[in-house]
């Protein structure tokens, strides 16, 4: 398979932490980006955002993983499109399978036969046996984008556009009302909820997503029954949980969980004030944090920065989805916050700041 880079945390996300930084490599020359810290660094690198947080085919469907397509129509559609547009395209004459009596000649065939691909026999359009061997390796090496390609279209090119009428709406005095000590944001209700959607987003698409221990323990029986083929089966099983996230409006684990979290929870929105310092971020960015027992603040909820200046809480709360709270944060606060993000981090954080303690 030929090497795709897909970015899990997506650059239109981390372009909220571009600025002027060097490189290790070249520390005399300013370029715009990000400063990546991997593992325990103490000094950041100066990165491009596209060169970091991705891995490769994080999100490409193979052909061997298209027995997903049953539960996941189009999916299974982009693969029948593909192996008709080989067969048909093939030099130097187009070929046809069969399959028994079957002739395999139209999409709709195609669709039919694909499970059993490795049993059909291929003919050129004369009637005459083509190779089989290379055809079947054309196909088992065919690939489906359909998922980074709806991630794209649905939340990353939508994301800039979302947190600029967040901060914007937040600024806004008529939308700024007091209930008790707290003082809330009435956000407009299309705005509140594609910050919800992100947010959820966020914590399925990252690759350690692990559905509140679910995918745990589906790993752990698939390995007490089969053996060589977790890693496979588990893609498939998160690849589809992605597919009903993009292309079911009811099913799934992102549904249910964005459902619920709009019905019972309380968002909170801080923003560092003036000398605080900036929130970093990480390549977990949207995690579940859990109050130890000697901390003396309940802090149990999910945490997501947003900005170097401003960080989403979601909690148990009531109220209407689209009410946010407001809050400051001071100095104190923004290193509370990213102390958490720094420990909920898989491997790096990024920041604004080339130092470590500047921030921590």
């Amino acid at each position: 398979m030929n090497t795709k880079i897909q970015h899990f945390v997506p650059r239109t996300y981390i372009k909220a932490w571009e600025g002027p930084v060097t490189s290790r490599q070249n520390p005399s020359e300013i370029f715009n980006g990000v400063y990546y810290f991997a593992g325990d660094d103490k000094i950041g690198d100066g990165r491009n955002k596209g060169s970091i947080l991705w891995k490769p085919n994080l999100y490409t469907v193979s052909f061997d993983q298209a027995f997903i397509g049953e539960r996941c129509t189009k999916i299974k559609k982009d693969f029948v499109e593909k192996i008709y547009e080989l067969m048909r395209n093939r030099k130097p004459q187009p070929v046809y399978g069969k399959h028994g009596r079957a002739i395999i000649k139209t999409k709709e065939s195609i669709r039919k036969h694909m499970a059993d691909v490795d049993e059909w026999e291929f003919y050129y359009d004369d009637g005459n046996l083509a190779r089989k061997a290379g055809i079947i390796k054309s196909i088992h090496d065919l690939n489906s984008y359909i998922l980074e390609n709806e991630f794209s279209r649905r939340f990353e090119t939508s994301w800039p556009n979302v947190l600029s009428q967040l901060i914007h709406q937040l600024h806004d005095p008529s939308r700024r009302r007091k209930e008790g000590k707290d003082q809330y944001v009435d956000f407009e209700t299309d705005t509140a909820y594609e910050i919800f959607a992100f947010f959820q987003m966020m914590q399925c698409r990252s690759p350690r997503f692990d559905g509140l221990g679910i995918l745990t323990w589906l790993n752990n029986t698939i390995k007490d029954i089969l053996e060589g083929e977790t890693e496979t089966m588990m893609e498939a099983v998160w690849y589809a949980e992605l597919y009903k996230m993009l292309f079911q409006n009811n099913h799934g684990y992102y549904h249910t969980m964005l459902k619920s979290e709009m019905e019972h929870c309380q968002m909170i929105c801080f923003e560092a004030i003036d000398g605080a310092g900036m929130f970093i971020t990480s390549d977990n960015p949207a995690f579940l944090y859990k109050t130890k027992a000697p901390e003396r603040y309940e802090r149990t909820g999910y945490y997501f920065p947003i900005s170097p200046y401003h960080l989403l809480f979601m909690g148990k709360g009531s109220g209407l989805f689209n009410s946010m709270i407001y809050r400051v944060a001071d100095r104190k606060t923004v290193r509370l916050f990213n102390q958490m993000i720094y420990q909920a981090k898989d491997e790096s954080i990024v920041s604004k700041e080339r130092e470590l303690e500047a921030f921590l």
